[in-house]
C-alpha cells in the first residue's frame, strides 16, 4: 500500500539487501472508527527503521523522496567513477508542506 504521502509505508522500498519486511500499513477502507487515534500513537501500524528514515529524509529534501540505496558511487584509485547510484528521485508532498511538516517537528 502506498500512503496517501506517496512515501511507501507498508511495502518494501526496493534497497539492494536482502531479508527486507514491508511492515504493516492496513488499508483505509479497513480502520475502525478508533484508528485515526491508534495509529497516531503507533498502534495499528508497523513500518521499518528504513522506511521511516526514508520518510524523514523527504522531509529533509523538501518533499522529494530518494529511493534508500546502500552505495552512492564507486571510484577507482584514481578518482574514475565505475558506479553511480541512480536511485529514484520523486516529489510526494510539496515543499510547502515538508516546510510546514519541519517546522512542527522541531516544536
Amino acid at each position: 500500500m502506498t500512503t496517501s504521502l506517496g512515501l511507501a509505508l507498508g511495502r518494501e522500498t526496493g534497497i539492494e539487501l536482502p531479508g527486507e519486511t514491508a511492515g504493516s500499513v492496513r488499508p483505509v477502507s479497513r480502520w475502525q472508527a478508533s484508528s485515526i487515534g491508534s495509529i497516531a500513537m503507533g498502534q495499528e501500524i508497523g513500518v521499518t527503521a528504513l522506511q521511516m528514515a526514508a520518510a524523514y529524509g523527504a522531509l529533509a529534501n523538501n518533499g522529494v523522496r530518494v529511493a534508500p540505496h546502500t552505495v552512492r558511487e564507486i571510484r577507482t584509485d584514481s578518482g574514475t567513477v565505475v558506479y553511480r547510484s541512480n536511485a529514484e528521485q520523486r516529489r510526494v508532498i510539496s515543499q510547502e508542506a515538508a516546510k510546514a511538516l519541519r517546522g512542527s517537528l522541531k516544536e
